[in-house]
């Protein structure tokens, strides 16, 4: 695997592939010893259950939905990069004034994990996969309610980290 070796500015990773799916890809992409840090952008044809936001949302920067034409990965790129090279901009700059690494690490790594189950959230299924007890609805709402709190979770991190060092800005 390329990714071992050198270093990407992005992965776009399909979910549907064989014989490896994108789920499983990227699970071997996070194993990797730099594999928290690759940008990595999920697309697909379908549409993402909200247990798959849940459980992957961590470790995602972003999403887009098949199919779509060259304009429109272009753009979606371009806001990546606009956005991304601006995050990294501002954990550099914090470094350069004295903030360890692995704050600049961690404020990178919750800015972006904000950003991307927000926008992980426009591309949700309206079907969620009911347990035994719930019913779709409620399994809906539970699982939403799960997100929404991942997000405010972050928020409240970045926002300390905003407070500790006051250098971080976005």
């Amino acid at each position: 695997m390329h990714l071992k070796r050198e270093s990407y500015d992005l992965v776009l990773l399909d979910i549907i592939m064989d014989p490896v799916d994108g789920w499983d890809t990227l699970a071997r992409i996070r194993n990797l010893p730099n594999g928290v840090d690759i940008p990595v952008i999920l697309f697909s044809v379908k549409n993402l259950q909200l247990d798959e936001i849940i459980r992957y949302g961590n470790y995602l920067f972003g999403f887009i939905k098949k199919p779509f034409v060259d304009t429109e990965l272009c753009e979606t790129l371009t806001e990546f990069f606009s956005w991304y090279d601006l995050l990294i901009s501002n954990a550099k700059a914090a470094k350069t004034q004295g903030v360890p690494d692995d704050i600049c690490a961690r404020w990178v790594r919750v800015v972006r994990q904000i950003h991307a189950y927000s926008h992980l959230l426009e591309f949700v299924s309206p079907y969620c996969i009911p347990d035994s007890v719930l019913s779709d609805e409620e399994c809906k709402e539970k699982r939403m309610k799960q997100i929404n709190q991942i997000i405010d979770d972050r928020i409240k991190e970045r926002d300390r980290l905003k407070i500790l060092y006051p250098v971080f800005s976005l």
